[in-house]
């Protein structure tokens, strides 16, 4: 995952490049977050559109998928919501902006719910109708729910990195104490030196401690998780 910060504009927008598994010529997905204040905030629908044009070539080249909450409820998803002539002057610009840009919206539920209120205020916008597998819509943990979207694809992942582990119950105990012991010994005796920088002794007195580790203890090379399991 790569942040293309170059694409970020006065809204609150990030990108993220997905690089896909396989191939180097695979194409990417860039993966966009949005959030628009508020219902009237036009400003912030300029700068998405800024943030979509300095995409250029990426945008047409590439999968996209944009998603956030863009705080348009008076748009109808369900039918064409082009044709609708009860929208709001913000909500008109918003699906201009998307048709614009070749941005497909997917999900059909209402996202928030207040009281006989039913709106779809979360949006899940790609320019590839085949590259989303489903949209559910799910109970959430504040005012809004949870959008679960299915990519149908598979992301290149990094090979897992072994790390080495001290087995402290096999550690020489005795060993330990003694090395530790002349390594001070061993300092005290040394003369002061003005010469020597803070760093170069913390330096050595790292690499000894981490000497003795190496020569009292049983190690074992571990793979290292990785950050993000994929789901089962």
């Amino acid at each position: 995952m790569t942040h293309r910060s170059e694409w970020d504009s006065d809204c609150e927008i990030i990108w993220t490049q997905c690089q896909l598994a396989g191939i180097r010529t695979a194409k990417s997905i860039y993966f966009g977050f949005y959030y628009r204040p508020n219902i009237s905030d036009m400003k912030s629908l300029e700068e998405l559109n800024t943030s979509l044009l300095k995409m250029g070539a990426a945008l047409h080249k590439n999968n996209v998928i944009l998603t956030g909450d863009f705080n348009a409820p008076d748009v109808n998803w369900d039918n064409n919501p082009l044709g609708q002539d009860d929208l709001t002057t913000a909500s008109k610009r918003l699906l201009e902006v998307l048709d614009d840009n070749d941005l497909i919206q997917f999900v059909k539920e209402p996202t928030r719910r207040q009281g006989t209120t039913q709106n779809i205020l979360d949006l899940v916008l790609s320019n590839n109708k085949d590259i989303i597998g489903g949209v559910k819509v799910i109970d959430g943990i504040s005012d809004h729910d949870i959008v679960l979207c299915t990519v149908k694809t598979s992301c290149q992942q990094k090979r897992n990195v072994k790390r080495k582990v001290y087995i402290k119950k096999k550690a020489d105990s005795a060993r330990i104490k003694q090395e530790l012991q002349t390594l001070i010994t061993t300092q005290h005796q040394e003369p002061n030196s003005s010469d020597v920088s803070v760093d170069k002794m913390w330096a050595d007195f790292e690499g000894n401690i981490r000497r003795i580790m190496d020569t009292s203890q049983n190690v074992q090379l571990k793979i290292q998780p990785p950050l993000v399991q994929p789901l089962t």
